[in-house]
């Protein structure tokens, strides 16, 4: 959703932020000096020059390569089940790390409880202090300790929003071709072409009437294939006009719609979404 954008308007309140690469790590902590956890082990040893960013070690053979000075910058990180990431059990170290983690990879009670018994039996041979992290929607159905609570998606599924405007607008008779791949029309229409595409995020099977948009509180669908750069929609029954705004994603609500239709989840909706968009971030 755009690291700057993010972290400008979180920093005075967070006193943690979560990153998936060196790279990111690095542009958050020109932003702020919030204290960062990379999630995964990095490969650039310049990284351990940046102040208060610390790390996660998942296996022995990561353990072995953290220099002595650098080891209080480490997350030792809990496979629950999940078979992704994680130590599977308690090895010893020889250090004592700066946190422990895990992601917990369902809410279904019965399997989130026995998660979280081998977690706390995981975290019971290190400090009873040591900070916890954890993905911050699975802490709301269980009881754990969660000091550091990764929120992720949840940030932004309730606040999002994707607008666009009508760059075009053409009358087209039966028979007439729109879009690439010698398509025709099926019958006389009245089409938007609206400047968004699938180079900006929006996936290219959302198109041949798959997905509806909102222009003028009305419901326009998406027709034929969604190109790189534009999509057409069906206006014929509204009095739309150029520059009119589009409403792609106007709440959660959409943004399920969205993925349903596209056969995927919300979390590849918004992680597809390009640089090449405009990002606002609303108070």
């Amino acid at each position: 959703m755009g690291v700057a954008g993010v972290v400008n308007s979180l920093k005075d309140i967070c006193d943690w932020f979560a990153v998936a690469t060196e790279e990111e790590a690095a542009e958050v902590r020109k932003l702020c000096k919030n204290k960062i956890l990379l999630l995964s082990f990095p490969e650039n040893p310049a990284l351990h020059g940046l102040e208060n960013v610390f790390f996660v070690v998942t296996n022995r053979e990561q353990a072995k390569l953290v220099p002595d000075c650098y080891k209080q910058n480490s997350f030792v990180k809990f496979n629950c089940g999940m078979n992704r990431l994680g130590f599977d059990e308690y090895i010893p170290l020889g250090f004592e790390p700066a946190g422990v983690l895990t992601h917990f990879f369902t809410a279904t009670p019965k399997i989130l409880s026995a998660e979280v018994k081998k977690f706390q039996e995981f975290c019971s041979n290190f400090s009873a202090d040591l900070p916890i992290s954890c993905k911050a929607s699975s802490t709301l159905n269980c009881d754990i300790r969660c000091d550091i609570a990764r929120v992720g998606f949840e940030l932004y599924a309730d606040s999002v929003a994707l607008k666009s405007q009508i760059a075009e607008i053409r009358e087209l008779e039966r028979g007439d071709y729109l879009g690439y791949g010698d398509r025709k029309v099926a019958k006389n229409m009245r089409i938007a072409i609206v400047s968004c595409g699938y180079g900006d995020g929006l996936f290219r099977n959302l198109g041949n009437n798959k997905y509806a948009v909102k222009i003028n509180e009305k419901s326009c669908k998406i027709v034929h294939n969604v190109c790189m750069d534009y999509f057409f929609c069906d206006i014929s029954k509204t009095n739309a006009k150029i520059g009119d705004v589009v409403t792609i994603i106007e709440n959660r609500k959409d943004l399920q719609k969205m993925a349903t239709a596209a056969g995927t989840i919300e979390y590849e909706i918004l992680t597809a979404f390009s640089q090449r968009l405009q990002r606002i971030y609303a108070d």
